[in-house]
């Protein structure tokens, strides 16, 4: 590869994610406005829109998880100029979209009516109960707005829902300004107005999606033609459970441990919902760096330039740990001023810098991890870093994070060193994948 092609590389990488990073950034963002207006009625509505927050997320990362097997499969098939089947594959996803979503709001609802199970912290239930019965009906619409994202993303078209993204915060900011505090003559609803506005936006994100969709070569007309494919189904899921594995093992570290955090009370739980918060916003701009580097592999290998294939993803991987480094610097210098813009509850800004000290040292792994898994992805490999994850996390996260917590009693801060070290492994391992796997791929000259 000459120093040519790394230039024009890197631009089309750039290029690409800017867009993907801002709508990711932005759907990020709408957590963020629910928590700055939510945070100022009390520490307990904080705490429950936190946890309600996190325990959704995790249902909808993991539900994505299974349509992010279209990400490879339309980025090859349209490096390959096969436009007809890419066309194919998004109306498939679109029908698993609607099976996922009855899934998940089935088991999201009950969560609501359950949660107590696993947190006795009876301050907090009956916000949290409101906040998770409402944000139930808001799934389907993220699913579907997934499936449109996939198929735009992987034709290298993003500038739409970037800003269909940046509208639907507008809509959430002023639903959350006229819901939770009772203005311009809507009821206080406190915890429950940040999630009907979630829902509203939601609704409005899917709703935009398809219009553009139908009004740019449509499609969705191949939607009402075609019945479910099972094979073509089977190709997604063959890819997306992995993918969607391997997130419900990340994931599902942070949701157990914000459940674990309830239990030492106010500040701690909302020390650690506003850290993740915040460190959510660098993990998410890392997001849009692991899809652009997934869509620009895909489409190399679907048009046969293994090696372009190959040093792309270095690229992507470079981009990442650049971009991470600035951010754990930026967490080092400026923990307090980061937790205050939430809150101005002393307590709460003390013990929540301290958790910042351990997102500090994450923050490369973590970057490195997301984009090395969309490399992956791009390979059409799905497996490996589902492997990497349960290792990571399984005999990493959880021994060491509740060894900390509860034996050594750091409490919170003990969860957070789990995490630091876990990731971190995750990481290793996956440089070690990439680099052997991208490597027999190119040598075996196979293509998905």
């Amino acid at each position: 590869m000459d120093r040519k092609f790394y230039l024009k590389e890197l631009k089309s990488l750039i290029t690409l994610s800017i867009p993907i990073v801002i709508a990711q950034v932005g759907q990020i963002l709408m957590g963020i406005v629910d928590t700055y207006f939510v945070g100022q009625i009390s520490p307990v509505a904080l705490s429950a829109v936190g946890a309600g927050a996190n325990l959704t997320a995790t249902f909808i990362i993991i539900g994505m998880g299974f349509l992010f097997g279209l990400d490879p499969i339309i980025s090859q098939l349209f490096g390959a100029k096969n436009f007809k089947k890419c066309r194919h594959f998004l109306v498939q996803g679109i029908y698993l979209s609607l099976l996922i979503s009855l899934i998940a709001s089935s088991l999201h609802y009950l969560m609501a009516h359950y949660y107590y199970l696993f947190n006795p912290n009876t301050q907090i239930l009956p916000p949290l109960k409101g906040y998770l019965k409402i944000t139930t009906f808001s799934l389907p619409f993220v699913f579907i707005f997934t499936a449109f994202q996939r198929y735009w993303q992987a034709k290298q078209i993003v500038i739409p829902f970037m800003v269909i993204v940046l509208l639907a915060n507008i809509i959430n900011a002023i639903a959350d300004y006229g819901l939770v505090f009772g203005r311009w003559g809507f009821p206080r609803l406190g915890s429950d107005g940040a999630a009907y506005a979630t829902l509203f936006s939601r609704a409005f994100m899917c709703l935009a999606m398809f219009y553009y969709t139908i009004s740019h070569k449509n499609p969705l007309r191949l939607f009402f033609k075609s019945k479910p494919n099972p094979l073509q189904q089977r190709s997604i899921l063959k890819l997306g459970t992995p993918a969607a594995l391997q997130m419900a093992v990340e994931v599902s570290a942070f949701a157990l441990f914000t459940i674990f955090s309830t239990q030492f009370g106010p500040i701690q739980a909302s020390s650690h919902h506003l850290s993740l918060l915040i460190v959510s916003v660098t993990f998410t701009v890392c997001v849009g760096f692991s899809s652009a580097t997934c869509v620009r592999v895909g489409q190399f290998i679907g048009s046969e330039n293994f090696q372009e294939a190959r040093s792309s993803g270095w690229l992507g991987i470079l981009m990442t740990a650049c971009f991470m480094s600035v951010s754990s610097i930026f967490l080092f210098i400026f923990p307090n001023q980061l937790i205050s813009l939430f809150t101005k509850n002393e307590a709460l800004i003390a013990y929540g810098s301290t958790i910042l000290f351990f997102a500090a040292i994450f923050q490369i792994s973590d970057g490195l991890q997301v984009t090395l898994t969309g490399a992956l992805r791009g390979l059409g490999e799905t497996k490996l870093p589902l492997f990497a994850n349960l290792i990571g996390h399984l005999f990493v996260t959880f021994p060491v994070g509740l060894t900390f917590c509860y034996l050594l009693d750091w409490q919170v801060k003990g969860l957070w060193l789990g995490l630091t070290t876990g990731l971190t492994t995750v990481a290793i391992l996956l440089i070690f994948y990439w680099k052997k796997r991208s490597a027999l791929f190119i040598n075996s000259n196979f293509r998905f």
